[in-house]
């Protein structure tokens, strides 16, 4: 048991380290609601595109992007959403910024990528200001601040950004750009677990095995275990075995 309780320790900061990186690479863009997309519904917003209607032009990039009613293609997705984000549109900002952090329909350039979320962050949107903060605190296409990324984190967070929750957990878990408090890393992945966020609920978990932060509760970590295998988390999966 002894021996099981010091893996769990430590391998959380291997676990959040490697997290971090993760988003990095799994980022998605925003898209719009809508259904019946077809070709007669394309070609009108392509017209509509063609005259300069930005919400025209950050609709055929998502539809590009993502192949709906048209062939996939990340290059024209980039294409029109540069336009949409020359007028100012912010989600179109954000996803173009994607797109040059995945090197999707662009050369990768995480320079870029960051101008463009910081265009989209001026206008709130809540996973700009979110990525933005763990590009300051993994140093991707700017110096690393941790307390910027603590700035970022609450940003996104005072929009309702469940990721954002996680990440400042992970803040206080490890002492970047806040005091090291374990408690206060259990509240943000309490709050990051109870809106969905798979990565927290199972650091929740690894809190009550460990006592980290929290009296330690081998049946409230099993169930937190739970709910992050049932959403696709491996690690949690595995931690699971262990218990």
């Amino acid at each position: 048991m002894k021996y099981i309780l010091w893996f769990y320790k430590y391998f959380l900061l291997i676990c959040l380290f490697f997290k971090l990186n993760i988003y990095i690479c799994n980022l998605k863009p925003n898209h719009m609601n809508y259904s019946n997309s077809n070709s007669a519904i394309f070609n009108q917003y392509l017209k509509a595109a063609k005259e300069g209607a930005k919400d025209a032009q950050y609709y055929l990039g998502d539809c590009y992007y993502s192949g709906n009613g048209v062939e996939q293609s990340f290059i024209k997705a980039v294409e029109w959403w540069q336009k949409a984000a020359e007028q100012g549109f912010a989600d179109a900002q954000y996803n173009l910024g994607v797109c040059y952090a995945e090197g999707s329909g662009v050369e990768q350039d995480y320079s870029m990528a960051v101008k463009l979320w910081e265009r989209a962050a001026e206008k709130g949107v809540p996973e700009a200001l979110c990525i933005l903060g763990v590009c300051y605190e993994k140093s991707k296409g700017v110096e690393q601040d941790y307390y910027k990324a603590v700035e970022y984190y609450i940003r996104a967070i005072e929009k309702d950004n469940v990721d954002a929750q996680y990440y400042l957990g992970n803040c206080y878990y490890e002492g970047n750009g806040v005091v090291k408090d374990y408690s206060k890393a259990v509240e943000w992945y309490q709050k990051a677990a109870d809106g969905g966020n798979a990565e927290a609920q199972c650091n929740l978990g690894i809190c009550y095995h460990t006592g980290n932060g929290i009296k330690q509760d081998l049946s409230k970590a099993a169930e937190y275990f739970k709910k992050a295998a049932e959403q696709g988390n491996v690690q949690a999966q595995r931690n699971l075995d262990l218990i």
